[in-house]
């Protein structure tokens, strides 16, 4: 069979294992909070003050397993940071910091985005004044 016949369908085939994958990962908690302890999300809430110094984003998936997802968080529909983040397992607990400068109030937004680009989970909190 020649090489690119072989190399289309070889690309073919990794295309559609990696849909089906992706296909199957659900995002079960998606939680913007003050910290993580022990794996789990610790000082969730639906707006935080300036001051905070710190938020991080918890995410629990399923489905999912040996790709990588990516946690974007944005501060007024404008991406600050992107953290890619392995998946390992199955289901699986991963989490991201973001530093918060108290000048940053207003419209913050974590996305949670598969290797596609397709957002799993969206999570919205502002931050106010102190």
């Amino acid at each position: 069979m020649p090489r690119r016949k072989i190399f289309w369908i070889s690309l073919a085939a990794l295309m559609l294992i990696t849909a089906l994958v992706l296909a199957e990962a659900t995002v079960t908690e998606a939680v913007v909070c003050t910290g993580v302890e022990q794996r789990e999300p610790k000082g969730a809430a639906e707006t935080f003050d300036a001051g905070v110094g710190q938020l991080f984003c918890f995410t629990r998936i399923e489905g999912a397993a040996g790709t990588t997802i990516k946690h974007a968080w944005y501060w007024r529909d404008a991406l600050q940071r992107e953290i890619s983040l392995p998946i390992g397992g199955s289901p699986w607990r991963t989490w991201s910091q973001k530093n918060i400068q108290p000048s940053q109030t207003g419209a913050w937004r974590v996305d949670v985005v598969a290797e596609d680009g397709t957002v799993l989970k969206s999570s919205k909190r502002p931050l106010s004044p102190n």
